[in-house]
């Protein structure tokens, strides 16, 4: 489906301050291009960020990113790649110093997606950037969390030349400099075409992997989508993966 427009409608609660008032509205943004949003996140000043993609037809061209107050203003905008770039911003995480943390992918070095990570600071400008080329292969950046310790941990797909290898973590410190990355679902024997869709980093400094993947079903011999969790910790070695309503015929993903 074609979007023409990006409609934000907030309903926001908070405590009223003689500086900071919030009301119900609505706001439309992009009314003049096609656009499609990835991340909306809640910015240190209770307004917000929104990330995504311009695109024409289906085709993505850009990435896009713009700032706004409390009340939906927008502040400002950034866009990410040249037109033909086919950029898309998929996770946005504010960082520690107040700035932003972006995660998506890219064809500007080949014409198929790498993942792209940029260090921003709270102006919107870049510090940062880094495109993980992997020659002539299709690979997604999905989302990026940053640790207590400063560190980043990127969720990424396809991140190899292996097929089976779908679901990968990689770690950066602050400057952007690769620490380690890890594959996972790799002891799951009956699971294909697995995906992780999102991060959350837990209160008992953990990373869970929110995600699907396609297993047989008894009943029928077809496969059907399940829901896949993985757990980690803060150093990339898994905890556990669980495909969750697996026993119970539940179909879907997380």
């Amino acid at each position: 489906m074609k979007l023409r427009t990006i409609i934000f409608s907030v309903l926001l609660f908070s405590i009223l301050s003689k500086s900071i008032y919030s009301q119900e509205w609505i706001r439309v943004y992009g009314d003049d291009i096609s656009a499609y949003p990835h991340s909306l996140i809640e910015t240190y000043d209770n307004g917000y960020l929104y990330g995504g993609t311009v695109v024409q037809g289906q085709i993505p061209k850009y990435g896009w990113m713009f700032k706004t107050d409390i009340n939906g203003e927008m502040l400002w905008d950034k866009k990410f790649g040249d037109y033909g770039d086919v950029t898309a911003v998929h996770g946005i995480q504010q960082t520690t110093d107040g700035g932003y943390i972006l995660i998506g992918d890219t064809r500007k070095l080949d014409p198929y997606y790498d993942p792209f990570i940029m260090k921003l600071n709270a102006c919107g400008e870049k510090e940062w950037c880094k495109i993980l080329h992997l020659h002539y292969n299709m690979d997604f950046g999905t989302r990026i969390v940053q640790l207590p310790n400063g560190n980043y941990i990127a969720l990424l797909t396809y991140f190899s030349y292996v097929y089976s290898e779908r679901i990968w973590l990689m770690s950066f410190d602050e400057a952007g400099n690769i620490l380690w990355k890890k594959v996972y679902a790799q002891t799951e024997p009956d699971i294909i075409n697995e995906n992780g869709y999102h991060l959350l980093v837990t209160s008992d400094s953990s990373i869970l992997i929110t995600g699907g993947g396609s297993y047989p079903d008894p009943d029928t011999n077809l496969y059907r989508n399940r829901v896949l969790l993985i757990k980690t910790d803060f150093d990339g070695n898994e905890k556990w993966t669980l495909p969750w309503g697996y026993t119970q015929y539940f179909k879907g993903h997380g």
